[in-house]
C-alpha cells in the first residue's frame, strides 16, 4: 500500500511517498516560500511532482497529515471525519 505523507508548515509543504509492504521510501520533496493562501497551489504541485516522478495518484491508498498540537483531544492517529475536522478547528487558539 502506498501512503503520501504531508507535513504543512508556515511557508512550505514537505511530502514523502511510502510503500507500507516493502517500507521503501519511494520520493519525497518540499514545496517552499507558499503563501498562506496558496496552499491550495502548493499540493497541486506535489501532485504533479509526484506524477512528473512516474507515480500513478492512483495508487495512493491513503494520504496522512501531521497536525502540530492536538491538545486533549487528539494524541495518537485519527481517521479523520466531520467531528474530528471540528475538533482540529476548536484547537485552533493553540
Amino acid at each position: 500500500m502506498r501512503i503520501l505523507v504531508i507535513n504543512s508548515g508556515s511557508s512550505s509543504l514537505k511530502y514523502q511517498l511510502i510503500d507500507t509492504h516493502s517500507k521503501e521510501l519511494l520520493v519525497k520533496g518540499i514545496v517552499e516560500e507558499i503563501e498562506a493562501s496558496k496552499y491550495s497551489a502548493a499540493l497541486t504541485e506535489v501532485l504533479n511532482q509526484l506524477t512528473e516522478s512516474g507515480f500513478e495518484l492512483t495508487t495512493i491508498a491513503a494520504v496522512g497529515h501531521r497536525v502540530v498540537h492536538g491538545g486533549a483531544l487528539f494524541s495518537k492517529p485519527t481517521l479523520v471525519n466531520s467531528e474530528v475536522i471540528a475538533g482540529i478547528k476548536s484547537l485552533v487558539p493553540l
